[in-house]
């Protein structure tokens, strides 16, 4: 929505941008300074805002010693025509985790997201059906559908098949990422919201059989177990009666 700040007709503004990012709390965990950015972007304005993000993510990239970057933000599956659009080379990887574990993981956070199971339930399925219907849009090249049970299941299986995908040469290492979980989570405003990056791929740690009252199954499913249908996971409680 803030393109027309940064794109005018007098050239790309690099003042705006900067003044925008280094307002942005989600920024700061960049590690990245003004002088960085400004040394990088003034010399050579990039032409536009898909450029301009370009960019900024392969700094921050070059500062971690990596040649790739992406980005793992759940809202972007609402977004991903436009994503498609301003980024022709982007490869989208879409997982879908049965919606009554995701539930349970939103009602454990107070900081952000749904705070009731409805809510929970409305936005699963609203996220899940987007992401869907764009990626039959995109086809196979750009957009791969990942079960999240199949990840945990078969680690090694399910992330070499990915890396074909996004062409990257499979490495033990990608699954060790535990090894480094104190570096990586050292800028994270909320730590203890992402405990489990400490363990490796583990199964079970939300359960809706066991962690989810009856009634709350009931609700949960009467709310979206049309798309839990679609996706072949099992219902427990039946169709609701009206």
């Amino acid at each position: 929505p803030r393109r027309r700040r940064y794109e005018t007709p007098q050239g790309f503004n690099v003042d705006n941008l900067i003044r925008d990012l280094l307002d942005h709390r989600g920024f700061s965990r960049w590690g990245l300074d003004e002088s960085e950015i400004r040394a990088d972007l003034a010399g050579l304005p990039p032409s536009d805002f898909a450029a301009a993000a370009r960019r900024l993510f392969g700094l921050y990239a070059r500062k971690q010693g990596k040649a790739r970057f992406g980005d793992k933000t759940p809202n972007y599956v609402l977004n991903l025509p436009l994503l498609a659009e301003l980024f022709e080379e982007a490869r989208f990887i879409h997982i879908i985790r049965d919606g009554r574990d995701v539930a349970l993981s939103h009602l454990d956070i107070k900081e952000w997201g749904p705070s009731t199971l409805e809510e929970a339930a409305m936005e699963w399925k609203r996220h899940v059906a987007a992401g869907i219907a764009a990626g039959a849009r995109l086809g196979p090249t750009k957009y791969r559908e990942v079960g999240y049970e199949d990840l945990v299941a078969d680690p090694q299986r399910v992330v070499s098949e990915l890396c074909i995908f996004i062409g990257l040469t499979y490495e033990e290492g990608m699954l060790n990422y535990f090894e480094r979980a104190s570096e990586v989570m050292k800028p994270e405003h909320h730590p203890h919201h992402h405990q489990h990056i400490y363990a490796p791929p583990t199964r079970g740690l939300r359960d809706w059989r066991t962690q989810m009252s009856r009634a709350q199954v009931r609700l949960f499913e009467a709310l979206a177990g049309d798309e839990l249908d679609a996706l072949g996971y099992e219902r427990e409680a039946g169709m609701p009666s009206r």
